[in-house]
């Protein structure tokens, strides 16, 4: 059994917070938690340990690492696992291998789309390096050679907190050209894509596919 959190919108910094707290209280709780949001105005998160601003868009730091994410036309979900719980992994990629596997079976449910997990890194290119979107990595979801979804996980004494993006519309680039340099838009309509799906319907989707883990 999951406890499923729909905290509706709120600011970059709020839904930040909330992920937060559940994280920080996680070992209260003996069930995993999946928990959705959306975002109030067009935003960006950042990982824990780089730095990103901008006054163009709300932004807040993200309680997991990894690099900048823009959430102007995606899906964003955190899955919480205890410590003691059966479906806790120790090991980081293999815990973003299996998350991902579940993910990418909930779009393929609810999408004709045939997707499929990166399967190598790509040769790693500095100035793209914070960018999310911009560099697939290994067990990234992809559509074709794009990337349509992945996430961050960051563990504490108390279990796992993997936050996640599912793109389900084409990004605006001239929008984000305002916000990054030219080679970052290039790499990003490279690289990153998008799944034609009904955003309820996902959420659907997923919250099925994890209660039935």
């Amino acid at each position: 059994m999951w406890q499923v959190i729909n905290s509706g919108h709120g600011s970059a910094c709020k839904n930040m917070d909330i992920d937060r707290f559940l994280f920080k209280n996680l070992n209260h709780s003996d069930v995993p938690i999946l928990h959705f949001y959306e975002w109030e105005r067009p935003s960006a998160t950042y990982g824990y340990f780089i730095n990103y601003s901008t006054d163009l868009i709300d932004c807040a730091r993200r309680p997991t690492g990894g690099g900048i994410v823009f959430h102007i036309n995606d899906l964003s979900f955190s899955v919480l696992i205890p410590k003691k719980h059966r479906l806790f992994i120790r090991d980081t990629m293999k815990n973003y291998s299996f998350l991902h596997a579940n993910v990418l079976q909930a779009i393929q449910s609810c999408s004709k789309n045939d997707l499929h997990l990166m399967k190598n890194n790509v040769e790693e290119i500095k100035k793209l390096q914070n960018f999310c979107f911009a560099k697939p990595v290994q067990n990234d979801i992809m559509l074709l050679n794009k990337k349509i979804a992945g996430g961050a996980i960051r563990k504490n004494s108390n279990g796992f907190l993997y936050q996640g993006s599912i793109a389900i519309a084409q990004y605006d680039f001239d929008a984000i050209g305002k916000l990054v340099d030219l080679d970052t838009v290039e790499a990003m309509k490279l690289n990153g894509g998008f799944v034609d799906v009904e955003r309820k319907d996902l959420i659907i989707s997923l919250q099925e596919t994890f209660q039935n883990l």
